[in-house]
């Protein structure tokens, strides 16, 4: 409740002075001259014993002066000396004020303390806001039962606001009998109060035809009214969908657009994230992407995860200023929304955390967020999931519950999920025709559009497994898709050129598209220019150099990448030689499939 509500609550508290025979007006006493915005007499009479000036001085003081300014500080003392007066306005204002964030101190403890010495004082709308901390647990222990006990008092005292929430707990039965007629008749009753959260709530259920007639007309006019005068943000940004997508109404997205502007403003989440994808699709608005930016920056915070999770999602895109985002803050950002509730941003946050993107790496927590992510329906979720069990990264190896996930994912419409399980038909399975079989699901996954199940229908023509071995058409595959600007698609024409199989051997052009796709981010282009590095074939020989190449290609869970490590530690090539490190990253590249560190896993 903002300070002019409350200065509202308190209604007049002039004294009336009697009619006088001459024409002459009458002095305007203390109390009048306060009310009417004189400052300097408010802090006199308040000083003076005049607890009411001390509540409207204080509450205007605060109001025109802002968090921190010396008024709002002054302010803030005329209220504290009215609350320890036991003033229950005096109090409730604090209360409501900190609840707000509107002075200094930050103390949910405090608010709930002010606020429950004004509702014993009998203070309606005091009573109605520590009911709902209470009942929601808002910077305060929960306990819904006493929230609701305080709000149905602060309801049967006249506080419509409260009313709200009480209608909420007799049409779900919530610590009352269910009752629906008589929660109706509480939003009824608020909607004509004015309460707009009320009109809200029954256009609500007019339009799902929830305990009333379904009745689109009924619920717009109900949100019409909700988002008139008091502008209730979640009516705001409903009519806003009314208007969007040409319910009831004409179609408009540009009246669409100023909704969500509005309902943005008074901070509802959804609305923000409607109105900057207009702004940044230029759909009844004006393109502006910086001004997207300021909105969702503005608007994420611990309590709003979708809002969130929408910036990091435009951060990776990189439009315009999205693009100056730095690795930390889009993991910040991702981070906020996953423990925030935003279940489906655990996918990104996880994957950052396994990858070590902008974060410290962690891949037993970024693991368990993918699971999360997973157990809260996201599918492409739960194919990582399933590759994480397959390979053991992060979390226990567990090759029959991977499959299961996989071939769920692949049988509900992921292609990678297929991909990862032709890869094991291809690689795990040796029996009659599992080539055969794993081509086809390649084909499938690549026109389903997964680049990785192209690349791998392209290497059965070079490795001959299901088809006969051609390295012309391998590397004609290969030209096609590296023009795509698949970067592994680069990375395999570059062995190509460094093998001399299908094309002219040529060492400066492979090591070229190894470098090129290691840029573009294909980390087998990486690990494969590192191990020429390591030996100097084809070019100067750099450990260093073939050390972090190897380790980058590894850190992103590469078999080669880590078969080249591990034979640096088993040989002691630019390293301490560790044959027990050696045999960790030969593990893990075995896991994926690399058959020469499965050769020397036998053989260690």
């Amino acid at each position: 409740m903002s300070p002019r509500q409350f200065l509202q609550l308190l209604g007049p508290i002039a004294l009336l002075v009697g009619c006088s025979s001459t024409p002459a007006p009458a002095a305007k006493t203390p109390a009048e001259q306060c009310k009417e915005g004189d400052l300097v007499v408010c802090e006199r009479a308040c000083r003076s014993g005049d607890l009411d000036s001390c509540v409207l001085g204080g509450t205007q003081l605060i109001a025109a002066d802002g968090i921190g300014g010396e008024r709002a500080k002054k302010g803030e003392q005329l209220l504290e000396l009215a609350c320890a007066e036991e003033h229950p306005a005096a109090c409730g204002v604090i209360g409501q004020l900190l609840v707000e964030g509107k002075l200094l101190s930050d103390d949910p403890i405090k608010a709930s303390a002010k606020l429950r010495q004004a509702c014993f004082g009998h203070h309606a709308p005091s009573c109605a806001t520590l009911g709902v901390m209470t009942k929601y647990g808002r910077g305060i222990t929960k306990d819904e039962e006493r929230g609701t006990e305080l709000l149905r008092n602060a309801c049967a005292a006249g506080e419509a606001r409260a009313c709200y929430e009480v209608a909420e707990n007799y049409l779900y039965g919530k610590h009352v009998r269910v009752d629906v007629e008589r929660g109706l008749g509480y939003l009824r009753d608020g909607c004509e109060k004015q309460v707009a959260a009320s009109c809200y709530r029954m256009g609500l259920l007019h339009m799902n035809g929830e305990f009333v007639e379904q009745d689109d007309k009924k619920a717009y006019a109900l949100f019409v009214e909700g988002c008139g005068e008091r502008k209730d943000p979640n009516a705001c940004g409903t009519l806003g969908v009314f208007h969007l997508v040409g319910r009831v109404v004409e179609q408009s997205s540009a009246r669409a657009a100023e909704l969500f502007d509005t309902a943005c403003q008074k901070g509802q989440p959804f609305a923000c994230i409607e109105y900057t994808n207009m702004l940044i699709e230029g759909n009844g608005v004006y393109v502006d992407y910086r001004l997207a930016k300021e909105i969702l920056e503005e608007h994420c915070t611990k309590d709003t995860p979708g809002v969130c999770e929408t910036l990091g999602k435009r951060y990776t895109e990189r439009l315009g200023p999205f693009a100056d985002a730095t690795p930390e803050r889009i993991s910040e950002v991702f981070g906020m929304a996953c423990e925030g509730g935003q279940l489906s941003a655990c996918h990104q946050y996880g994957d950052r955390l396994l990858r070590g993107e902008g974060i410290a790496r962690d891949v037993a927590k970024g693991a368990k967020h993918v699971q999360s992510a997973c157990e809260a329906g996201d599918g492409k979720a739960c194919t990582y999931f399933g590759f994480l069990q397959l390979t053991g990264l992060g979390t226990s190896r567990d090759e029959t519950a991977a499959m299961g996930v996989l071939q769920q994912e692949c049988e509900d419409g992921d292609p990678r999920a297929c991909t990862y399980l032709a890869e094991k038909l291809e690689f795990g399975d040796s029996t009659r025709g599992s080539n055969a079989k794993a081509r086809q699901m390649y084909m499938s996954a690549c026109k389903a559009g997964d680049t990785r199940a192209c690349v791998r229908e392209a290497d059965l023509l070079w490795h001959g497994h299901g088809v006969v071995l051609n390295y012309k058409l391998a590397r004609v595959s290969y030209e096609r898709l590296c023009e795509r600007g698949i970067a592994d698609a680069c990375a395999r024409l570059g062995f190509a050129s460094q093998a001399g199989k299908g094309i002219a051997l040529s060492y400066s052009k492979a090591i070229n598209l190894y470098e090129d796709s290691c840029v573009a981010g294909s980390w087998e282009g990486c690990a494969r220019l590192g191990v020429l590095l390591r030996d100097g074939i084809g070019v100067n020989k750099n450990l260093e150099r073939a050390k972090e190449l190897l380790e980058r290609s590894c850190y992103h869970q590469h078999a080669l990448g880590c078969y080249g490590l591990a034979q640096m530690y088993e040989q002691g090539l630019g390293v301490s030689q560790d044959r027990a490190m050696s045999r960790t990253l030969l593990e893990s590249a075995c896991a994926t499939y690399e058959k020469e560190a499965c050769y020397a896993l036998a053989r260690h």
